[in-house]
């Protein structure tokens, strides 16, 4: 990557929407960026569905001028709302880097279906609170399945991954995961290469794509475990995500 050049980080529905969750959450992407030389921003979200998100990211992004040398990263749901936000920006970024999030069309079936016995309850409980609360246990099963809290360190992580999450707005979430409500958006395409870098985990419940027909992902690196928050491990985020940023300048 460019010295100073900018990374936008989209975060995920469970800490998009307070600044201390989501800078927890992108710590260690933050790490990788800026010992290159890089620039890190957080954007967060407003509204009440993905197209709010999108529209209240662009008004936190108006000083950049469009053809600048920027970077988007989206993690899980953030995936989607940078896909929205390039449909009415098209020139704002010029690479595309995803993190453990889906293809154009949203969580996969086999995706869903595997996080649904996990989370159904607390997404129907969601139809009348309008959000969906993970318990500890809960949320353990969906970011770090099938990860056990069987020493220390891991126990603790996941304890201040929980505490520094928030519930999920529903249908922001239904729109992003939900078959049949599921929002689809067009294929990203980099300013130069028209392709896709991405990173994905083996063990997510669930975004485990290895690619998309209507997206053409280029260098694509695998974390083998650690499930949906393993981008909270330093190791694996700093060689995964530090070889896709190695690999040219041209961006």
């Amino acid at each position: 990557m460019r010295s100073n050049q900018l990374t936008v980080f989209f975060p995920d529905a469970w800490s998009g929407r307070d600044q201390g969750h989501a800078e927890f959450w992108a710590k260690q992407v933050r790490d990788v960026i800026e010992s290159r030389g890089g620039q890190f921003r957080v954007v967060l979200y407003h509204g009440d569905s993905l197209a709010d998100y999108a529209d209240s990211v662009l008004q936190q992004l108006e000083d950049i001028e469009d053809n600048a040398h920027v970077i988007g990263l989206g993690y899980s749901l953030g995936g989607q709302v940078l896909r929205l936000v390039n449909e009415k920006r098209p020139g704002l970024f010029s690479r595309h880097i995803l993190l453990a999030t889906s293809g154009p069309n949203g969580v996969s079936f086999k995706g869903f279906c595997r996080s649904l016995k996990v989370i159904i309850w607390r997404l129907l409980l969601g139809f009348t609170t309008g959000q969906i609360e993970l318990s500890r246990s809960e949320f353990q099963k969906v970011f770090f399945n099938p990860t056990r809290p069987d020493d220390k360190n891991t126990n603790r992580l996941i304890g201040q991954a929980w505490k520094n999450s928030h519930p999920a707005k529903l249908w922001p979430w239904l729109e992003f995961y939900c078959p049949g409500l599921r929002r689809r958006t067009k294929p990203l395409s980099d300013r130069h290469s028209g392709t896709v870098d991405a990173i994905r985990i083996a063990d997510d419940i669930f975004c485990q794509e290895k690619g998309h027909p209507n997206e053409k992902w280029r260098l694509v690196r695998t974390i083998e475990k650690g499930g949906h928050g393993a981008i909270l491990n330093q190791d694996w985020i700093k060689k995964s995500l530090g070889s896709i940023l190695d690999m040219t300048t041209e961006y």
